[in-house]
């Protein structure tokens, strides 16, 4: 997670912003440790240029985006995506839709069981 997307949640456009930054580095093969890129991305999502510029470089900002990444690391947390299925199971990378709703389902029908 980055400086900009945690800045985005309190504004209500992390997820497309979080979708605009992983195009823009997939398929627009953009360097989006860049400060310079990232402001000119979030400047379509509520960001002023300036503003984004100096968040991407805000040491305070830097530091949360550094705790959220150890605490995510601590909780196993390799590779994105990552998913976990009702507090117990893990599964990292790409995965088929097929294998994402088997877990689902899993996660479901464990938790009726735990409550019957």
């Amino acid at each position: 997670m980055n400086r900009r997307n945690l800045a985005a949640r309190e504004r209500g456009t992390q997820h497309r912003l979080a979708m605009a930054i992983t195009e823009a580095y997939f398929l627009g093969a953009k360097n989006i440790g860049d400060a310079d890129v990232l402001a000119g991305i979030a400047a379509d999502y509520g960001f002023e240029r300036a503003e984004a510029h100096a968040i991407a470089l805000d040491p305070v900002r830097h530091k949360r985006v550094e705790q959220e990444a150890v605490r995510s690391a601590e909780a196993g947390v390799r590779s994105v995506p990552h998913f976990i299925f009702g507090g117990r199971t893990a599964i990292n990378g790409g995965r088929s839709e097929d294998e994402i709703a088997l877990h689902i389902q899993e996660a479901a029908r464990a938790r009726v069981n735990q409550h019957q």
